[in-house]
C-alpha cells in the first residue's frame, strides 16, 4: 500500500515543475482516482488505502 503511494509520488515528481504545480497535479490525480469505486481501483492495482497515504504525503509537502 505504501509502495503504491510512493510509486505515484515518484512518478509525479519525475517531471520538472514548481512545487505548487506538483501539489496541484497530485491533488488532481488523487481526486480523480478517488471517483472510482474500490473494484475499479483494485483492477488498476490501486487501493483506497494507497490513495489516503498519497494524500497524506501531499499534505506533508504543503507544510
Amino acid at each position: 500500500m505504501q509502495d503504491e503511494s510512493d510509486w505515484l509520488m515518484r512518478q509525479l515528481h519525475a517531471f520538472a515543475m514548481t512545487e505548487a504545480e506538483f501539489l496541484q497535479l497530485g491533488i488532481w490525480l488523487y481526486a480523480t482516482l478517488n471517483q472510482f469505486d474500490d473494484q475499479s481501483l483494485a483492477a488498476g492495482g490501486i487501493s483506497r488505502t494507497s490513495l489516503v497515504a498519497g494524500l497524506e504525503q501531499l499534505q506533508k509537502l504543503k507544510m
